[in-house]
């Protein structure tokens, strides 16, 4: 039996093997997506890091019934992080949901690029990892934790940054924050999140990275890096494998099943594209055309190293060359990142 303390208090021995096992793939599966923000900030505030190995028998454990439709209808159901993903489409796509059935959001979240090649390439590569096993260790008491320059995190376990979260949650990365700060659990916020850096930070109990899409206007630039670090967020993580466009033909295909009228949210223009996006309120974007900074050098990366006062991250480097060159120009760590495969096909 895997018994799990949570300040004292004893949790079902259903509950308990569930969330083991959530977490276990949650390690090794690239769906830490939107959607699922809700249920997966239940499980990770019901969860301490502290665990006591023990055997369980499966049987003994309280029955938990699927839907008709072979869901789980509640998040400490999943046994997995996998079982998310029917849950989450049920719930977008239903016409009780808070914003309607929502095709194309749907879409949005699923969507890799092109033919999805990258997307599903990523599956396949978590499988070819595997546990190296070390044998005669008392085990039943896990120290899971890693510091990463200068934090203690509770585990190697991070929030991604996930945009337009709003979408799907109200609260968007306020909840994911809430939920992240009870267990220790580190957490990026994406400068397209529609909750602000200070409404984050201030959930998260302390400050969150921020994941920077700089625009193609360096004041604006400087803005969002002056708003987080004044927020109190260590490091700024700069986004470098979204420089042009991309062919999302998932979000495409959902978007023809969306009877609703998208441009009352999507109005063209960049100014109405972030007025709902709380890391841009009060900076003039007047002048942007891009959010993604599209032409974006290494010196572009020296300016920015220049005005960041603490830690300078780049996510999506892929090649060991661009490693080194990281180095040369004053970058503090790098993300191995291919966007999920929802960037480019490469």
């Amino acid at each position: 039996m895997t018994r799990i303390t949570r300040k004292g208090s004893e949790i079902s021995k259903r509950d308990r093997i569930a969330r083991r096992q959530f977490l276990r793939f949650l390690a090794g599966s690239p769906l830490l997506t939107a959607t699922s923000a809700g249920a997966i900030a239940g499980l990770l505030a019901a969860r301490s890091h502290q665990v006591l190995a023990q055997s369980y028998d499966v049987l003994r454990g309280s029955r938990r019934a699927l839907g008709p439709d072979g869901i789980i209808t509640a998040p400490a159901d999943a046994l997995d992080v996998f079982e998310f993903e029917p849950a989450a489409k049920k719930a977008v796509l239903s016409p009780g949901a808070a914003n309607g059935a929502a095709p194309a959001h749907w879409g949005y979240l699923e969507s890799g690029v092109d033919g999805d090649v990258t997307r599903d390439a990523n599956h396949t590569a978590y499988t070819r990892y595997n546990i190296r096993v070390r044998r005669l260790i008392d085990a039943r008491k896990v120290d899971t934790s890693v510091k990463i320059f200068g934090e203690t995190w509770a585990s190697p376990i991070f929030i991604c940054p996930v945009s337009s979260l709003g979408a799907y949650d109200p609260e968007a990365g306020v909840a994911v924050a809430r939920a992240a700060g009870k267990r220790n659990h580190q957490m990026m916020l994406s400068t397209v999140d529609n909750a602000s850096i200070v409404d984050v930070n201030k959930a998260h109990g302390w400050p969150a990275w921020f994941m920077l899409y700089p625009t193609d206007d360096w004041n604006v630039t400087r803005a969002l890096v002056q708003r987080a670090e004044s927020a109190g967020s260590p490091a700024i993580v700069l986004t470098v494998d979204r420089q042009g466009g991309r062919n999302t033909e998932e979000l495409f295909r959902e978007r023809r099943q969306d009877l609703r009228e998208c441009t009352a949210c999507h109005t063209p223009g960049f100014t109405n594209e972030v007025s709902r996006k709380a890391n841009f309120s009060g900076i003039s974007v007047s002048k942007v055309t891009n959010l993604y900074g599209t032409g974006m050098t290494w010196e572009f990366v020296d300016r920015l190293r220049e005005i960041v006062k603490g830690k300078l991250v780049l996510k999506g480097i892929m090649t060991g060359e661009d490693a080194t060159e990281a180095l040369r120009h004053g970058v503090d760590g790098i993300q191995v990142s291919n966007h999920g495969g929802r960037a480019e096909e490469s």
